[in-house]
């Protein structure tokens, strides 16, 4: 923690590195079944163990944790809604194998970035839901509120933007501390696009540069193991 607390100088960093906790945190709390059958609150925070071993043990293989990272976020989180997203107005524009090839290497990207976080997370942490909001105009979205609680340092204030289809639970945004990891990802997608004439194989495979380089994002992430 004080090497992560060391680095986190920028607000790009912070948010960065709050994003990765809020995701160990969701991911050491999500069930691998992700029904609608209970509450919000109930898809949050229910079978807390489910992948505490897989996760967090170092004893377990790295490539073992890696795919066990990638099945979860896979099923707690809709990567091709939040691909369109961060890529905006070029999603459009590509077509399907495009967009298919950047979100296959979208997970590895999200996958290499961060999974180091859970070699940090610390015994005794806990998220705790506050309140629960359906979108006045939408009412497949609601907003989880919840603040996660560690032994050591300040509360974090996180929201999750979840969006129920056909009876399933899935998350579209986490806020952490007001601050969207979508629209972060967004801003730095975009970018990546305009550099590249808006070309999504172009953008998949600077990004698969990147993975094989293991140069996926901020060194406050990539680096804090």
């Amino acid at each position: 923690m004080d090497k992560l607390n060391d680095i986190m100088t920028g607000r790009r960093t912070v948010v960065s590195v709050l994003a990765g906790f809020a995701l160990a945190a969701f991911m050491l709390l999500v069930p691998v079944e992700l029904r609608a059958s209970g509450t919000p609150e109930a898809f949050i925070g229910q079978l807390r163990d489910s992948a505490v071993k897989e996760l967090t043990d170092k004893s377990v293989p790295h490539e073992q944790r890696k795919q066990r990272f990638r099945q979860l976020l896979a099923e707690g989180f809709d990567i091709p809604a939040i691909g369109s997203f961060v890529t905006a107005k070029y999603w459009r524009r590509a077509d399907a194998a495009a967009q298919q090839d950047f979100l296959d290497v979208f997970q590895d990207v999200i996958t290499l970035r961060f999974l180091p976080i859970f070699d940090h997370f610390e015994e005794g942490t806990e998220l705790e839901v506050n309140r629960v909001v359906n979108d006045k105009d939408s009412p497949r979205v609601i907003d989880v509120f919840s603040t996660l609680v560690r032994p050591v340092g300040e509360p974090v204030s996180i929201a999750w933007r979840i969006l129920e289809t056909d009876s399933v639970y899935q998350i579209v945004d986490v806020r952490v501390e007001n601050l969207s990891m979508a629209i972060t990802l967004r801003s730095e997608y975009t970018s990546l696009l305009q550099r590249h004439n808006g070309d999504m194989a172009a953008l998949a495979k600077e990004l698969r540069r990147r993975v094989a380089a293991g140069d996926v994002g901020d060194p406050a992430i990539t680096n804090a193991q």
